[in-house]
């Protein structure tokens, strides 16, 4: 929501659920292995029953793919009892139960969709078949996006790199793409990497996992163009990550993924509404609620309602607007999302504020930060800093006869929360981006510090901020979101398929060309700047008093992450 008394950190994170989620359910390496060698000898056990649970899977891939994932989860969940009936065909129950589970985690039923996951894993492991390495792989990958949705980030990076490597370590298999995996395999690590903020690796995975699909699955060249998408959203670079998204629409629409679709209609959305621009967000907004109502798709239409609310609070409907955020965050908690319901506290803290509701805004900010804290969410616990600071300092204008507790309490989380802001910059690889995050997020955060330093008289402290900001790393390429004007060689701006490949079909055209614009895209955005270190700490006085020195301390203690170098250098 953007109102004049809205910060702009409190809309969510920029994302396609479809983008955690590598492996559309109706191209599943499970479904896709039925047609080929039964490794286990399943059918020579029991043919008629064999045949029958095929076609039950073959059933469920194709509801799947049309987007009625409810009767698809059914479907697989009667495949995965046939299966268990004496004599267990096992492997076939594994596949229908890891089928089932992501059907479940597309509805919303994360909880439910990890120990189905879990199962399936263990029975595959017992085995020690060789040629059920790339079934593993594929459950693997689909038990992360499950994780993911639940806020168990180093749980769902675990299962990945255990994924990566069975992949790497497997042997042909008939039946099983191998590069396919890798794909998605690249795809959700992207994902994890955003979540956890780590910007720089999430846009070289999504650089990769890119150049992957155009060369092995152009069908699929929307899911890392919408990683790139969020990433250059998440830093500033609006104009980039606009270009980002509608080159996966156009990806996604060829290749008829109507849950893709729809996804990315969202993501859009959730762009526009960071823009201000209410009218293209509700556009994309309608359809994709429309569509998740339908398909039962709970986890969705959570995100949709939050949206909803965010259109009407911008509008000033505070009462709808709070009504639609507690319908959201209940939705999210229902599917064991917490981290996202976090995220709708937050919001509901800022209806709070705006009507005066200070204490309430406090408690559910605590409520939220323990949340992030829990599963070290560094980034998100500055950033939630910051919007508290910033609150203590509106109530302090509010209640002026408390500004004299509240303002010192303000400035004691908005140092600490500015220096882990800024701190990101440094480790992001080039420059342009850099200098987007500086301008973007990072001022925001330091102008907040500065004015309630000089706000309580603090003038010590005041000259230290001054000292710290003029003595920081220089950054190379400062334009604005607004100046972005990329130059593509127009060959790219109309690419076609390689003239080798024959004729192609219109949606092979649009699939190419979304590779292409795309790749060019990445390899601009990518192009600028080096890395550098973050810098030293000041010394104020030839006794080495460090500048900022308590609040750097208060920092890497709350946040746990690298603010500045050990060295210390003089400034006079």
């Amino acid at each position: 929501m953007h109102s004049p008394t809205t910060p702009d950190d409190d809309l969510p994170e920029f994302h396609s659920r479809r983008v955690d989620h590598p492996t559309p359910s109706k191209d599943r390496p499970s479904q896709a292995a039925v047609a080929g060698p039964d490794p286990f000898g399943e059918k020579a056990v029991d043919p008629a029953r064999y045949q029958r649970i095929a076609d039950l899977l073959a059933r469920g891939a194709e509801l799947a793919g049309t987007g009625d994932l409810a009767t698809a989860r059914t479907v697989f969940t009667d495949a995965a009892r046939v299966a268990e009936q004496p004599p267990t065909l096992g492997d076939l129950r594994a596949r229908a139960l890891t089928n089932a589970a992501g059907i479940a985690d597309e509805l919303g039923d994360h909880l439910g969709a990890v120990p189905a996951f879990r199962e399936a894993l263990r029975w595959w492991e017992a085995t020690g078949n060789p040629a059920s390495d790339g079934l593993r792989a594929g459950a693997l990958i689909n038990l992360s996006q499950a994780l993911q949705h639940l806020g168990d980030l180093d749980a769902a990076q675990t299962a990945l790199e255990s994924a990566r490597k069975i992949i790497l370590d497997a042997a042909p298999s008939p039946g099983v793409d191998h590069a396919e995996l890798m794909l998605s395999c690249l795809v959700s690590l992207t994902a994890v990497a955003r979540h956890q903020r780590r910007l720089s690796d999430a846009g070289e995975l999504a650089r990769q996992s890119l150049e992957v699909a155009g060369r092995i699955a152009p069908h699929r060249t929307g899911y890392p163009l919408m990683n790139l998408a969020a990433v250059h959203e998440e830093t500033g670079q609006w104009d980039l990550a606009q270009d980002f998204a509608h080159q996966a629409l156009a990806a996604f629409e060829a290749a008829g993924d109507r849950v893709a679709v729809a996804e990315n209609q969202l993501s859009l959305a959730i762009m526009y509404i960071r823009w201000n621009r209410f009218a293209d967000a509700e556009a994309q907004l309608v359809p994709a609620q429309r569509f998740f109502n339908a398909a039962g798709m709970d986890h969705y239409l959570a995100m949709c309602t939050k949206m909803s609310a965010y259109l009407l609070a911008s509008a000033g409907e505070h009462s709808r607007a709070n009504e639609l955020f507690h319908r959201s965050r209940s939705l999210f908690e229902n599917t064991g999302a917490v981290v996202e319901a976090a995220e709708v506290r937050l919001s509901l803290a800022l209806v709070a504020a705006a009507q005066g509701r200070y204490l309430d805004a406090e408690g559910l900010h605590d409520e939220a930060y323990a949340v992030y804290a829990e599963r070290g969410l560094s980034l998100a616990c500055a950033q939630l800093d910051f919007r508290r600071a910033l609150f203590l300092e509106q109530q302090a204008v509010a209640q002026p006869h408390s500004a004299a507790t509240l303002l010192p309490r303000a400035l004691d989380l908005a140092i600490p929360a500015a220096l882990a802001i800024d701190a990101v910059r440094f480790t992001l690889t080039d420059g342009r981006r850099r200098a987007q995050w500086q301008r973007i997020v990072a001022e925001p955060a330091w102008e907040l510090a500065f004015r309630l330093a000089a706000t309580v008289g603090d003038v010590r402290l005041v000259a230290e901020l001054v000292e710290t900001q003029c003595a920081g790393t220089p950054l190379a390429g400062t334009g604005t979101p607004e100046a972005i004007e990329p130059v593509l060689p127009m060959a790219l701006l109309d690419a076609t398929p390689p003239s080798d490949r024959g004729p192609a079909d219109a949606d092979a055209t649009r699939q190419a060309g979304a590779f292409h614009l795309g790749a060019a895209l990445a390899d601009y955005a990518a192009g600028f700047g080096l890395a550098v270190a973050p810098p030293p700490r000041l010394a104020m006085t030839p006794s080495n008093v460090v500048a900022l020195a308590h609040h750097l301390g208060m920092a890497e203690d709350r946040y746990g992450v690298e603010i500045r170098e050990a060295r210390v250098i003089p400034t006079w």
